[in-house]
């Protein structure tokens, strides 16, 4: 068994739990009383950091939630826009001048269709299991 714990959590807690128990008696123990306040000092000082990191790391979680939705939603925004101006061009008897006006590409023009793709065939032999090809048995 460790003396000192190796996950940060358990760390802080073992410090701030034995600095309260050592400055009951330090001198019975080995220490100074100077020692275990500065020990104490150092165990707070983590603390406040930890907690501080974790702080930021939950900020950065919903920090990051919110610009996502945000974005989101200014892409949704944007479609509409980008269809609006579409819709308006299309019955209009410059297209290309509404779309310069938007500074926006104008659509491409479709193409023909693609042919269908062929179905797959079956390159499978017609044999039972446990036989050869060749209708020798196993």
């Amino acid at each position: 068994m460790t003396r000192v714990p190796t996950s940060v959590q358990d760390l802080l807690n073992f410090c701030n739990e034995h600095g309260t128990i050592w400055q009951a008696a330090p001198t019975t123990i080995g220490l100074t009383a100077a020692q275990v306040t500065a020990f104490k000092a150092v165990a707070g000082d983590a603390t406040t950091a930890v907690s501080a990191q974790q702080a930021a790391k939950d900020a950065a979680k919903a920090s990051t939630t919110t610009a996502n939705k945000r974005v989101l939603m200014l892409r949704q925004s944007v479609a509409g826009m980008i269809r609006s101006i579409t819709t308006f061009a299309a019955a209009q008897g410059d297209p290309a001048a509404v779309y310069a006006a938007a500074q926006i590409p104008p659509p491409r023009p479709l193409g023909p269709a693609s042919p269908p793709a062929s179905p797959p065939t079956s390159r499978r032999p017609s044999t039972t299991r446990g036989t050869s090809p060749s209708g020798g048995g196993a």
